[in-house]
């Protein structure tokens, strides 16, 4: 996985997956998340060690952006670099040393608290109250980041949130089986974020849609990314979209 630009999270036990985006980028002023009943010392301490990681992992991410649009303009005659002597793989940087840490602990996290992140889900998604609030508060981020208008606005409120409720309810669907589809999870993850791709182009335009996918890689990339682990499955090709 070296050197897949990734924004990992603080998302344990709290209504994590389908509401990602506002636990981690989030308006400047988003509601507070309601505090796990169960909540423990040791987890508030693991989410305080987890939310230090998230800001080396931004470091993660920048520096991928950084190196692929550094390979993107380059010549295309350039010198390659030479390798080391007698052709051997050069050692790995501290930068990509720690993100690898990072990456492999997160998991760790995630596969542990597995049972709890699950009952987080479940309670999330069946909570109405709390999807609506979902729609709004991505429908405004939409707005903010994309300067759609309020016709817009208003015609990608119904799509985007006839689409979601759709994806949320198959999601439910398929965390009531027993045992839970998590593969089916991730799949509906992944319809999730090509739904507003696909509705943001047809909507607001092909500009509006860039720059939505542009902001929403970090969110994106930690949904999938949980979706993956639930589901046993690598993160290499599984969190793409």
């Amino acid at each position: 996985m070296r050197g897949l630009p990734i924004a990992l999270g603080c998302a344990l036990v709290v209504s994590v997956a389908f509401n990602v985006r506002s636990l981690v980028k989030g308006d400047p002023k988003p509601p507070a998340p309601k505090p796990c009943p169960t909540a423990t010392v040791d987890e508030t301490d693991s989410a305080a060690e987890l939310a230090s990681l998230q800001r080396r992992l931004d470091s993660c991410e920048k520096r991928g952006r950084d190196a692929a649009r550094k390979a993107a303009s380059a010549d295309s005659s350039a010198k390659p670099v030479a390798a080391a002597p007698g052709g051997e793989k050069q050692p790995p940087t501290q930068m990509e040393t720690l993100c690898e840490k990072a990456k492999r602990t997160l998991r760790e996290d995630w596969e542990r608290d597995k049972d709890k992140i699950v009952a987080g889900l479940n309670k999330s998604l069946a909570d109405k109250s709390e999807q609506d609030k979902v729609i709004a508060f991505d429908l405004l981020r939409m707005q903010a980041v994309t300067g759609m208008s309020e016709s817009t606005r208003s015609e990608m409120e119904k799509a985007y949130g006839d689409a979601r409720r759709a994806r949320v309810a198959s999601s439910a669907a398929a965390l009531a089986k027993n045992p839970p589809d998590y593969a089916a999870l991730l799949n509906e993850g992944r319809g999730l974020i090509s739904d507003e791709d696909t509705l943001m182009k047809r909507i607001a335009g092909p500009a509006a849609a860039e720059s939505w996918r542009n902001e929403q890689t970090g969110s994106r990339t930690v949904l999938l990314a949980l979706l993956a682990t639930l589901a046993g499955q690598d993160w290499d090709e599984s969190i793409k979209f």
